[in-house]
């Protein structure tokens, strides 16, 4: 069984490695040598700000399998990634649609996302609409992404508030 909790910073090291494992796994064939290069590195733990916006962690048997994170003051959905060891059987879904509530509990009517070129259709599956290509500048590489947008069907309910008292996720 798949528990959602909160992320703290005790799970940095746990969702850069299934980050980095999910970009090796699912990025060729959608970047350039040097772009995948760039997306496949090792992240680095103390880069990820857990107190920034809601961050999620999927959880199996004590592994942390997934990942998400939004930013309901901006009604932007930051990203899902998922170990690939855990993909296409509900989790990213399960942590999107958590996310969406926390967005939606704080008032988002829609959420936005800039989604790497691998994760595109998933956010497609899920009812986000492309509004147009990007590239993503870092400062040591350009990444191609696309921005998608997913106006109404965002729920409230299951959300911070909702899960306040709850130790079941």
């Amino acid at each position: 069984m798949t528990a959602l909790r909160y992320a703290t910073r005790a799970d940095a090291s746990a969702v850069a490695a299934l980050r980095t494992a999910a970009a090796r796994a699912f990025g060729p064939g959608h970047y350039t040598g040097d772009e995948l290069a760039h997306w496949t590195r090792e992240r680095d733990p103390d880069a990820c700000d857990f107190d920034e916006g809601v961050h999620l962690v999927a959880e199996r048997d004590g592994d942390s399998v997934g990942w998400g994170w939004v930013r309901p003051e901006r009604c932007e959905l930051s990203g899902v990634a998922v170990h690939p060891d855990h993909a296409r059987d509900g989790v990213g879904t399960r942590l999107l649609e958590r996310l969406e509530s926390e967005a939606a509990d704080a008032g988002c009517e829609a959420l936005s996302v800039w989604a790497a070129l691998p994760a595109v259709g998933f956010y497609d599956a899920n009812g986000y609409e492309c509004v147009r290509r990007v590239t993503l500048d870092s400062g040591s590489a350009a990444l191609p992404h696309v921005v998608m947008r997913k106006h109404g069907g965002v729920e409230a309910g299951a959300g911070r508030a909702a899960q306040a008292g709850s130790s079941g996720e």
